[in-house]
Formats: structure tokens, C-alpha cells, sequence
């Protein structure tokens, strides 16, 4: 299945890993890639990760991930920092923390 990139907007193919994954792939063959991948009878794209010395069998092309090329932004959330607190109210965490110092908890 081909399809886009959210983040740079250039063209993904979609295939399955071993484990039953998703995994965003290059569209062309690489030979630096270090997928092995191919189409079934059904015309799904199926991946496996090669070791080091690994190569792929006959029916198979080496593909890169896309995550390792891809110029677009960083996907990973960024976690804005908290508001500031008003001076008679603290975090739910300190008072989780002070409240099972005085029971007499391990934490």
C-alpha cells in the first residue's frame, strides 16, 4: 500500500513485519536499506529486518525504513511545561509522596 508521510510528504509503501507490524519503507529499493521485502500473491508488502551479514533471498529487495530519511519534523510529543502553580496548591505527586510518608509507607 503506498501512501504519504504526515511529516515530510513524500511517498511511503506500507508493509507487515514479522511481528504483524506496520512499517513505513522507502518506495524504491536501497541497497544501503536494511529491509528485506517483497509482495506476496495478494500484493501486500511483507518486511523482515536483516542482520549484519544477512542478505535477502532471491524474491526479495533491501528497502530503508522511512524513519531514517525522513526530513521532516520530529514526531515525538514534546511536553509543554507546567503552568504555575498557585503558592497554596502543589503538585498531586508531592502530595501523593508526603500523604505515604505519613502512613509509614515505603514509597
Amino acid at each position: 500500500m503506498s501512501a504519504w508521510c504526515r511529516a515530510c510528504l513524500k511517498p511511503v509503501t506500507w508493509a507487515t513485519t514479522e511481528a504483524g507490524k506496520r512499517l513505513a519503507l522507502n518506495p524504491r529499493p536501497d541497497p544501503a536499506g536494511n529491509q528485506a521485502a517483497y509482495r506476496d500473491g495478494t500484493g501486500r508488502w511483507l518486511t523482515r529486518q536483516l542482520g549484519k551479514d544477512a542478505r535477502p533471498f532471491g524474491w526479495e529487495r533491501r528497502y530503508m525504513p522511512h524513519v531514517a530519511t525522513c526530513t521532516g519534523e520530529a514526531r515525538t510529543a514534546t511536553v509543554s511545561p507546567l503552568p504555575q502553580l498557585p503558592a497554596n496548591v502543589i503538585p498531586i505527586s508531592r502530595a501523593r509522596r508526603l500523604l505515604s510518608a505519613r502512613r509509614g509507607d515505603p514509597k
